[in-house]
């Protein structure tokens, strides 16, 4: 199918019409030789070259992997009253003072773009919510284009290449190759200088896949430990790092080496753009959890013997203390809520035996061992304030281990005694649950049957209110702590994962955060000039440009 297909004009000759994407910036001559790209019928047109520097950028073709593809397009000139000698594909453009062109000497859709500067982050992003693009003149609907999305992919990449190969063109003309060449080898050796993380990645392989082994009965240590999961964050970090490094100085393309890595390129100018962002994200979002935690190194250290007493004041009043209290309060009747006293008494005993137990075992460790612990965190947190996050969350559900407990033992008990009111009520109603058509159909019990099951029944009944306070109080507690876990979690996973870097660069400079694309209607005035190209095919001209990424899409679509 061919692109741009929507779009049908013909001149008087009955040619069809090729599109043309022309650069507003970096054309430095007026006339000359029209260089480009031909990609079926579309031109990318890079600037306009003498003869002699053409037959250069021939020279070059073997060695720069930019020049591959080029070739002359036809000619360009300020004036249109000369005869040319163009054939179907060669053209001659009649341009004006800006460089532009005014016509051409056949029928063509110009379109303008700016090139976009890759050493500054800049490209084009053929992904757009609306990847079919249109443009239509509202005052003439004959003039309509549609650009399907691999047409369109294809022209992105050779815009995001002009800048680079215009500025080729300036260094072939100022007759500096061996400077470029130089430059280049020198990059080229540079570039070898990550080989040396490769047994580091190996390393971080093996212990993130050490992390991630389900325990028997269980889940993996890096879903039951916060301060495993931070350590493999970091490690799957550093492991993609030397891939994200590679895009950083290598001057707007991922070479053979990013290969090496298992990058898989289907977009370049995507993903390099991605992995750089990326990659700085990673760098800014570290430096800055180095930082934060550097500060809380030093108030730990500061206060190590305030957080000593107040952290041990803590787990004997908050932790121990006051759940015993609650316990011995919902035993005694309160606001009138009457509960089963031998039932309530069993839960109230049990469970205080529980609390104190671990209160006997914990309460010496910690008062020994609290100083070197604070320390060991106070140096932990040099590695980043996640760091600090990630143990004050595991150390917090180590303390509140005897609380979950019970809240887990309670949680059971309750469920099993809503599934026992649940069958007890239908043996109640003479009901029966079907297993094969899995609903509840009539059954006919016995007398003993139904005597036994309403017996029961109500003694459920009457058991279930104590059950369900407890398994509320008990829930209360857990959600308190689930809710300090979770105000934790979220902070950490902010500091590793918060876009950053590109929300900086959205605030300073939205066009290194590329967004889509869109077309608009542009006319050029001719002027004095009218007269002199009558005869000549005038075209309509569009302007290609690109728009940044909105917050939402920055923050939410990662």
């Amino acid at each position: 199918m061919n692109p741009f297909s929507n779009y049908q004009t013909s001149n008087s000759m009955g040619k069809q019409s090729i599109k043309v994407f022309w650069p507003i910036t970096g054309v430095d001559m007026s006339e000359g030789r029209v260089v480009g790209w031909r990609l079926r019928d579309t031109l990318c047109v890079v600037g306009i070259v003498q003869d002699w520097l053409w037959d250069k950028i021939l020279a070059e073709m073997v060695e720069e992997e930019y020049l591959v593809g080029l070739e002359s397009i036809g000619r360009a000139g300020l004036d249109a009253t000369k005869n040319t000698d163009a054939n179907g594909k060669q053209y001659t453009f009649w341009v004006n003072k800006e460089r532009i062109p005014l016509s051409c000497s056949n029928p063509i859709i110009l379109v303008l773009y700016k090139p976009p500067d890759s050493s500054r982050l800049q490209y084009l992003i053929p992904s757009s919510p609306d990847l079919h693009l249109t443009v239509q003149d509202r005052h003439d609907p004959r003039y309509q284009l549609t650009i399907e999305d691999d047409q369109l992919s294809a022209v992105v990449d050779l815009i995001n290449k002009t800048r680079h190969v215009q500025q080729l063109f300036r260094s072939l003309q100022m007759e500096s190759v061996a400077e470029g060449k130089k430059k280049r080898k020198k990059q080229a050796s540079f570039s070898s200088a990550p080989y040396f993380l490769f047994a580091l990645d190996a390393c971080a392989q093996t212990i993130i896949f050490l992390f991630s082994i389900c325990i028997p009965c269980s889940s993996s240590l890096r879903a039951l430990s916060t301060s495993a999961d931070q350590l493999c964050a970091r490690l799957e970090q550093s492991v993609r790092g030397p891939v994200r490094y590679l895009t950083t100085w290598n001057d707007g393309r991922i070479n053979d080496r990013a290969a090496r890595y298992n990058v898989i390129v289907t977009r370049y100018a995507e993903t390099e753009l991605t992995l750089r962002t990326r990659f700085w994200n990673t760098v800014w979002l570290v430096i800055n959890d180095l930082i934060l935690g550097y500060a809380a190194h030093n108030l730990i250290h500061q206060h190590s013997e305030w957080l000593s007493i107040t952290t041990s004041t803590f787990f004997s009043a908050y932790v121990i203390d006051m759940p015993i209290q609650a316990l011995k309060w919902l035993n005694d009747w309160p606001v009138g809520l009457k509960l089963n006293t031998p039932l309530s008494q069993f839960f109230c005993s049990t469970f205080t035996l529980l609390i104190q137990r671990w209160g006997d075992c914990v309460t010496p460790l910690l008062h020994s061992l609290l100083p070197q612990l604070i320390y060991l965190l106070s140096i932990l947190s040099l590695t980043g304030f996640t760091t600090f996050l990630a143990v004050s969350h595991d150390m917090l559900n180590l303390l509140t281990l005897h609380l979950l407990f019970g809240y887990k033992v309670m949680r059971v008990v309750c469920g099993w005694q809503i599934d026992s009111l649940g069958g007890l009520w239908n043996l109640f109603r003479g009901k029966r649950w079907n297993v094969l058509r899995q609903r509840t159909d009539s059954y006919e019990y016995d007398i003993d049957q139904l005597f036994l099951g309403t017996l029961l029944f109500t003694v459920s009944a009457f058991l279930f209110p104590t059950v369900l306070s407890y398994t509320a109080l008990f829930g209360l507690t857990s959600g308190l702590i689930f809710i300090i876990c979770r105000v934790l979690e979220a902070t950490r996973q902010a500091m590793n994962r918060f876009p950053l870097f590109e929300f900086v660069l959205w605030i300073k400079e939205p066009s290194r955060v590329p967004g889509s694309l869109n077309f608009t209607m542009q006319t050029i005035s001719v002027g004095n000039e009218e007269k002199e190209i009558e005869d000549k095919s005038v075209m309509r001209v569009l302007v290609l440009k690109g728009t940044p990424k909105t917050l939402s899409d920055i923050l939410f679509y990662q």
